[in-house]
């Protein structure tokens, strides 16, 4: 069966296409006039539950984004666009989704005065990735970027990695791509190509798993590349476990280079090298120029080569090793060796101390932290250090040293150089540090570093309480942190000694004592020298208020602090009590206020704004608070009123939300001091807690607020939102939002206001008893809510005045429709109150008392109120404590009286049902006799007796009427679907019924479907998805069992056990085209999953949906199938039929899908005429990139790729794998040879990526053909009569001949070189006709080759600079001139070849006029010769005729509408007829063909190519062979000096034929159609959908007196398609919606006087169905 459809049925699905927009259209405007459709979508920031089918799999393109925070965020972006002085930007561990990187993406496109792009953790997905590496191509400012820790790498951002990133002209100095998701031949797509980034100069991938051989020799084709005047300065390959075997490999590849490998500095911690990988290690740092090594977290124990341990460098890291002794000769040559948490010992410090002593030694820093060196060890190395002066730096923390050592120091100090020293976590009691600082006088020490000290019990306590006294002039800088024992007399000594402290650390002292407290303000008060004071994780938020006071004066009257830290201090509010000292700070300029608990209130808003009045502070650290946007836009405000600049200000981990955004966006660009915007590590970025106003002149109809934590500013916005709004507001919804009981009482006297309020919903709340307040709010809203249509107060706290109000409500009320009270706690009287109301009223019509707690007693209260003239329809009292008794009672109480209930919903009973105890006292219910709709679902806790309830109600005939029956999650079994099946039979007028979740099997399905098959059931419609049906039942039908069906037309089966397709189901659709059956299919059949799309089209046109879209109709899925190209031609030529479908899943059915069937759904479904389409994603395999074919990859790189395969062990398995295992256990085929001709494979294949080009949409390229198609077939076919005309001037050379013999005999008189002219003058008027006609169709392929090049302008991609000016160039670029001469010599053919064959068809006149024998064993020769090349010569023109002429006719006979046909003909015409410029300019937008050969398929431009290759190939032999011939002739007659023109044309034949056997060969093993990642078309679904949005991403925040924010990011247009104005809308967190233009609402109905403005249309309405049948007055 074709697949491909005729230019008919284009024509009618264009006319189905617009007769069905146009029947949509007045469907909205008539649900628009009737109805309320601005409901806006709940917003809960919960996920949303998946569908079975969907458990597994989750894709952010078809996610729901907060379209208000989108707009924050992107206000955001566009501000630091304008910002021409923000260098640093900083998200790192924020959640940016799609729509936020392509912000992203324009602000580092626009802006390029950013230097520093943070984005670590911040779940970037693959199209992210790609746009942010698009927009840096041309970058001129970013030096450093980190995309550490995202797993979104996939190959396709690889590749825009490489193209645009390290291929780029950006001048990035570092690259940070620490543990992200970069498998083997992702790195030997990235490190081979850093070669091409020149400023490149840090790089930094560790924790990427570098252990395969292949990853290892990509990493030493890099580091190869650093070479004579490039060099590295930083390279980080740390904790990716390269081990022995990796580092051997690395140094085998690194000796092939004969030069020096430039790179400085080297990073491998913690990669399981041990002591076995020393000589390779060894080798490779004497290959380098290196100055710094990090080994440490290693197995390493000692180095052996000399060499290595004389080689110079600034600082070697041998930490966390095994290094016990080291030899005189270690590291003699190095400035810094850092030795710490090694195995150190006592022996191990004298060796040290001996090397140290060695006058040779060069170190300057030496770090022994963490050892097991002992007092004697310390004292051998002070002694050392008195012959060594080098040594400026010294750590021996956490030894053993005791005060001995101490003393020794003391006594030799003023002998040693030392300038630094750190002593922690050694035994030293206070005595000792007195001793150690009061005594030293004239040393060289800087800084003493004496933290977490331990005490030593041997020493003798002497002297704690005496004061230290620091006499050295050169001591500045004190450690003593974590020092709790002896702080006091530490501050103490520092309050009343004279010093010149200028660094203090006092963090983790528990400095929150009075006395400590004293202490210190008194040495801040008196210092003059201090510049830093730490004062981290001091518990300060436990002192009083009199030592906050004390603090604070000791702030208030310093003069000298430059850096303070008080992080991490639990200060919370309390911070209020320092602001007045921190601000009289004088030269105060960097503050860390940083973790401390801090949250926003009335008074932190007001006063933190005076910390900011100390005119020198620079920096502010309030990270890891919760000070919201609020406190800082009034500090912003503040400063504007005194003129001044914010400080900068760091935001990590704050709690940011979208709306704080909005705020920091006003600060920025306000602010020109602010340098860097640090807002990492806030995850809520896409959340919103606040109100924002979306345009100018807004008119609000619609408000709904829910999960939003109210602060002071966001409820305020609320109130003035709806005083100013309170003409229009319609719908007022705030739920999941705790109210305090003041803003419960301002909220209800505000509400008051509203004119004509519809639905109110106001859900988790709380009414306290004690307070009247609230009530007496609540009274007087009651004229307001007189008009209510819809009152919910679901789940809250209610008390019985709140009763008496809502029955007072229910009498007046004629208006109230539906009344929701489920989730509440409702006792008997406040039931009684309630119903009283209740029996008054005739308009309520849904009455939802769900989980109310209440019982039979209480119920039986409600029973009066179902009178004759009560409306009340729907009534839902599930999971409450009711009986059967209760029914008996009801039975007494209704009699003989009907009611009006039609729909009864029991769903999860509390209390055990018997039945058996009513059987003989219940005959007959009159409340279920009249009901349409009975719901029992949840109520698998009593599985028995439901069933035993339902065939009782059976017997005594109370269900007749019933037209739905819903039993979901009940726990039904086979045995009990008898009974189902009864009810379904009895029951002559049921219409649905829904057994979702249950346990059924294709033993139950039987019992009910029979029914349906042989038309014993009035079902329309099924639904038993979530069972445990298999496909059994299905496959025992026979076509005998199957008859039209008369009712039935829907049957929901997914989520069942069928695992493969059965032929009964193909059977019922045959015989019931209107039937559809909705399924995840699996395993099914090409034919079968064809029939199911044509069910679904045809069960969807007969569909007139007015409401929300079932999910049936939204999801087509279709896996683990094998389908064809053809069928998903096919399918995207069908897919104007579907208006519903969002979602289509096609994974693991495209394992034999080529970018030939990607592009024709592409272009189809990618169309400007079905833009208004719901689709949203197409879900395709993700490793489909990695299935192997030769129409996608070429000949040559496919070869290669299955000769990797072949040595990498994994024949029959996928690449995806293969990349799996091959990080685990590796085995490559020859050892060490197989594993270099992988590397050069990836090499080769790097080398073919880079001749890659993407598929690209354009709609204008569209346009064009289509309207250019006739201007199009006519060129065509002159280029097609041309092509024949070529062959008969050819033909024709033929009979134009000279006298050979004539030319001969002139050059027998001479020996000198004989020049003779052997051409025909016809042949040069033939010459002149051809090259005229050959320019003149180069020329004019030029021509049109540009203009198709300016007209076709790529969709839905996001192009840089240096596209767009290639684009838009008018004149030829360099290739397309090389592709004219290219061209040029293509087509100058058959001319040559045939005056060549026939000047040697001259020879054999002139052999055979001669007679000689001795030439005549030429003769024949010859003649075999050019027998074989004419045949060759026609063989060509046969075939190039064939190709010509059927791509033309192909071409034109293709429909004006079938856009991806035309393109596709287009593009195998242009192959065939050689136009190289129009086929370059067009390579991208087209689909190239291909032909099935045995199963695969093959791209027709590799067969041309190979066949033309293979002729000029055959006809090059021939002419060599001929000119030998010739040339044997001429010495024969003995004019071997005769040289003719022919023998120039036959050189000239050579360089043609050579040149186009090369060009044939080139483009038959390379040639590669444009290549279309399976997320493709999902990128540019997205990106049409951000497009559509324009404008509206435009905030502007109302003020208290009504005046608006003018940002200037205004003056920055989005890229957009917008066709039609965005108005009004209000958002918060989850809301996503559109808006409908509006003109196409003004002329719905004249008579509608409240729609002013645009409407809001939901993309899905509110999933409570209690909320459906909300109805405006017309």
């Amino acid at each position: 069966m074709s697949f491909i459809p005729s230019s008919q049925l284009i024509h009618e699905q264009l006319s189905i296409h617009q007769s069905y927009q146009k029947q949509v259209e007045d469907m909205k405007k008539k649900n628009l006039a009737g109805s309320l459709w601005e409901i806006v979508k709940k917003m809960s920031r919960k996920k949303e539950k998946k569908d079975k089918w969907n458990e597994n799999y989750f894709s952010e393109f078809s996610q729901n984004i907060n379209f208000g925070a989108l707009q924050c965020f992107s206000e955001l972006c566009t501000e630091l666009a304008c910002n021409n002085k923000i260098t640093e930007v900083n998200l790192s561990r924020c959640n940016i989704n799609i729509y936020q990187s392509m912000e992203l993406a324009n602000l580092v496109q626009k802006n390029t005065n950013i230097q520093v792009l943070q984005l670590a953790g911040c779940n970037l997905n693959s199209f992210s990735l790609s746009c942010i590496f698009k927009s840096m191509i041309d970058h001129t400012g970013l030096t450093h970027l980190n995309l550490s820790n995202n797993k979104g790498f996939t190959k396709t951002s690889i590749d825009d990695f490489c193209k645009y990133v390290l291929k780029g002209k950006n001048p990035l100095f570092e690259i940070n791509l620490s543990f992200c998701n970069l498998d083997n031949s992702s790195l030997s797509l990235i490190l081979p190509n850093l070669k091409h980034l020149r400023s490149l100069k840090r790089f930094i991938i560790s924790l990427v798993n570098l252990k395969s051989s292949e990853s290892i020799l990509a990493l030493s084709s890099a580091i190869n590349n650093y070479t004579g005047n490039k060099f590295l300065d930083y390279l980080d390959i740390s904790w990716n476990w390269i081990t022995n075997q990796g580092l051997e490999l690395l140094n085998l590849a690194l000796f092939m280079s004969v030069r020096h490998i430039n790179i400085r500095s080297l990073n491998l911690e913690y990669n399981q090298l041990t002591q076995d990988c020393i000589v390779s290690l060894e080798t490779i740092l004497l290959k380098l120029n290196i100055e710094e090594i990090n080994l440490s977290k290693n197995k390493l124990s000692e180095f052996q080569n000399q060499q290595v341990l004389n080689k110079k460098m600034s600082k070697i890291d041998l930490s966390y090793n095994r290094f016990e002794e080291i030899p005189q000769n270690f590291f003699l040559n190095v400035l810094s060796l850092n030795l710490s948490n090694n195995s150190i010992k006592t022996q191990g410090a004298y060796q040290i101390s001996q090397v140290v002593s060695s006058k040779r030694v060069m170190w300057m820093e030496l770090n022994l932290n963490n050892n097991e060196i002992c007092t004697q060890g310390f004292i051998s190395l002070i002694y050392a250090l008195r012959e060594n002066q080098r040594i400026i730096s010294i750590s021996v923390a956490n030894n053993n040293i005791k005060g001995e050592g101490i003393l020794v120091y003391i006594f030799n100090h003023e002998q040693l150089n030392l300038q630094y020293l750190d002593i922690s976590y050694n035994y030293l009691r206070y005595d000792l540090v007195y001793a150690l600082i009061s005594m030293m006088k004239e040393c060289q020490l800087k800084k003493l570093v004496l933290s977490k000290l331990r005490q030593d019990e041997n020493d003798i306590c002497s002297g704690r309480e005496e004061l230290i006294e620091i006499k050295c002039n050169n001591l500045r800088q004190l450690d003593f942190s974590q020092n709790t024992f002896m702080i006091q007399s530490i501050l103490n000594s520092l309050s009343k000694q004279f010093n010149k402290i200028e660094y203090l650390n006092l963090n983790d002292c528990e400095i929150n004592q009075t006395n400590l407290i004293d202490s210190l303000s008194s040495f801040l008060s008196n210092t003059q020298t201090l510049q830093t004071l730490l004062l981290a994780r001091n518990n300060l938020g436990k002192m009083d208020e009199k030592n906050f006071k004390t603090l604070n004066d000791g702030f208030f009257k310093n003069n000298s602090i430059m850096y303070l830290d008080l992080s991490s201090n639990k200060l919370k509010i309390k911070l209020l009590s320092l602001i007045p000292g921190l601000s009289n700070c004088r030269y105060l300029k960097y503050l860390n206020i940083s973790n401390n608990l801090i949250y926003e209130t009335k008074n932190l808003i007001k006063d933190f704004a005076k910390l900011l009045d100390n005119i020198n502070l620079q920096y502010l650290d309030i990270s890891r608070n919760q000070i919201g946007g609020q406190t800082l836009l009034y500090a912003r405000k503040k400063l504007q009123k005194q003129c001044r600049q914010f400080p900068q200000i760091k935001m990590q981990n704050q709690k940011l939300t979208a709306d704080d955004l909005q705020i920091i966006t006003q600060i920025i660009s306000e602010s020109y001091s602010i340098k860097r915007l640090e807002l990492q590590d806030n995850d809520s970025l896409d959340q919103m807690n606040n109100i924002m106003l979306i345009g100018n002149n807004i008119k609000i109809e619609s408000l709904s607020i829910n999960k939003i934590l109210f602060r002071y500013d966001s409820f305020r916005n609320l109130i003035r939102i709806i005083q100013e709004n309170f003409r229009n507001i319609r719908f007022l919804e705030i739920s999941n939002t705790l109210l305090f009981q003041e803003q419960l009482i301002e909220l209800f006297k505000t509400i008051k206001l509203i004119k004509n309020l519809n639905v109110f919903i106001l859900d988790y709340q709380s009414f306290q008893q004690k307070d009247d307040k609230i009530i007496d709010a609540l009274y007087s809203c009651q004229n307001c809510f007189l008009n209510l249509k819809h009152f919910s107060v679901r789940k809250s706290t209610l008390t019985y005045s709140f009763y008496v109000f809502v029955s007072e409500l229910l009498r007046k009320s004629q208006k109230l429709i539906e009344l929701d009270l489920s989730g509440n706690v409702i006792n008997k009287n406040d039931f009684q109150i309630l119903c009283n109301g209740l029996f008054s009223n005739s308009s309520v019509q849904v009455l939802n008392l769900k989980n109310c707690r209440l019982t039979d007693e209480s119920l039986i209260q409600l029973i009066p109120c179902l009178h004759d003239h009560s409306a009340i329809k729907d009534i839902d009292i599930s999971q409450n404590e009711i009986s059967l008794r209760f029914l008996l009672q009801i039975n007494e109480i209704i009699r003989n009286y009907k009611t009006s209930i039609k729909t009864l919903k029991l769903q999860n009973i509390q209390i055990f049902w018997d039945v058996e105890s009513i059987q003989n006292e219940l005959s007959f219910i009159n409340i279920l006799k009249n009901l349409n709709h009975i719901d029992l679902s949840i109520n698998y806790k009593q599985n028995e007796n439901i069933i035993k309830v339902l065939d009782y109600f059976i017997k005594i005939k109370t269900l007749d009427n019933i037209q739905i029956l819903t039993l979901n999650n009940c726990g039904i079994m086979d045995d009990q679907c008898q009974t189902l099946a009864n009810f379904i039979k009895d029951n002559k007028i049921i219409r649905e019924a829904s057994f979702i979740q249950n346990n059924i099997t294709s033993k139950g399905f039987k019992h009910i479907f029979d029914l349906i098959l042989s038309n014993k059931s009035s079902l329309i419609t099924l639904n038993i998805q979530k069972n445990y049906i298999d496909e059994q039942y299905f496959q025992d039908l026979t076509a005998a069992d199957i008859i039209p069906l008369t009712y039935f037309q829907l049957l929901i089966i997914d989520g069942n056990n069928f695992k493969r397709h059965a032929q009964g189901i193909s059977l019922i659709l045959n015989r019931n085209p209107r039937l559809y059956i909705f399924n995840n299919w699996i395993d099914v059949t090409e034919i079968f999953a064809q029939q199911i799309i044509n069910q679904y089209v045809l069960f969807a046109s007969q569909l007139n949906l007015n409401k929300e879209v079932p999910h049936y109709l939204k999801q087509l899925i279709i896996r683990n199938t094998n389908l064809s190209d053809q069928f998903f031609i096919w399918f995207g030529s069908q897919y104007f039929k579907f208006p519903y479908l969002e979602i289509i899943d096609f994974r693991g059915s495209t394992k034999h899908m080529t970018s030939m069937s990607k592009m024709h759904m592409y272009i189809d479904i990618i169309n400007e005429y079905l833009v208004n389409y719901n689709i949203q994603e197409v879900c395709f395999d993700q490793n489909q990139a990695y299935q192997l074919n030769q129409f996608d990859d070429g000949l040559f790189k496919y070869w290669l790729l299955n000769l990797k395969v072949f040595l990498q062990n994994k024949n029959q398995i996928s690449l995806s794998k293969l990349e799996y295992y091959g990080n685990q256990i590796e085995k490559v085929k020859w050892g060490k040879i197989g594993k270099w001709l992988v590397h050069l494979i990836n090499k080769s294949l790097n080398i073919i990526q880079s001749l890659n080009y993407d598929f690209r949409f354009s709609s204008s390229l569209h346009s064009f053909t289509r309207q250019s198609l006739t201007k199009i077939r006519i060129y065509l076919i002159i280029v097609s009569i041309i092509e024949i005309i070529k062959i008969f001037i050819g033909v024709g050379s033929l009979q134009m001949r000279m006298n050979f013999k004539d030319n001969l005999l002139k050059c027998q008189t001479t020996h000198n070189l004989c020049f003779q002219n052997d051409l025909h003058w016809g042949f040069m008027g033939e010459i002149s006709i051809y090259v005229t006609i050959i320019l003149a169709q180069t020329i004019a392929t030029l021509f049109i080759a540009i203009k198709i090049r300016l007209i076709a302008t790529p969709d839905y991609c996001i192009q840089t600079t240096e596209m767009i000016r290639f684009q838009r160039f008018k004149f030829p670029h360099k290739k397309e001139l090389w592709l004219c001469i290219l061209q040029l010599i293509i087509w100058f053919t058959y001319l040559l070849e045939c005056r060549i064959i026939g000047s040697n068809m001259e020879i054999l006149a002139f052999i055979k006029d001669s007679q000689m024998d001795i030439i005549m064993g030429l003769k024949n020769k010859i003649i075999m010769i050019i027998s074989f090349m004419t045949s060759f010569l026609l063989l060509k023109a046969i075939f190039q005729i064939y190709i010509t002429f059927k791509s033309l006719l192909l071409f034109i006979s293709t429909a004006r509408t079938d856009s991806a046909n035309i393109l596709q003909s287009l593009m195998l015409k242009v192959q065939s007829d050689h136009m190289l410029n129009i086929e370059y300019v067009i390579n991208n937008f087209c689909p190239q063909s291909g032909i099935y050969i045995k199963g695969k398929l093959w791209n027709y431009k590799q067969i041309f190519q190979s066949i033309h290759g293979f002729v000029e190939f055959a006809i090059l032999i021939n002419l060599i062979l001929l000119a030998k011939y010739r040339r044997d002739l001429l010495n024969e007659q003995r004019v071997s000096n005769m040289f003719t023109s022919s023998d120039v044309i036959t050189i000239i034949s050579y360089v043609f034929s050579s040149i186009k056997i090369l060009m044939h060969l080139y483009f038959a093993l390379l040639s590669r159609p444009p290549q279309l990642k399976v997320s493709d078309l999902n990128e540019a679904l997205l990106l049409r959908r951000y497009q559509k949005l324009g404008n509206q991403l435009q905030i502007v925040k109302q003020k208290p007196n009504k005046e608006f924010y003018q940002s200037s990011l205004k003056s920055i247009s989005k890229n957009s398609y917008q066709d039609f104005k965005f108005g009004s809308n209000l958002n918060s967190k989850g809301d996503i919606s559109i808006v409908l233009q509006k003109n196409t609402i003004n002329s719905v109905d004249k008579a509608i006087d409240y729609i002013e403005e645009l409407i809001q249309l939901p993309m899905d309405p509110i999933k409570c169905k209690s909320m459906k049948s909300i109805r405006l007055n017309t």
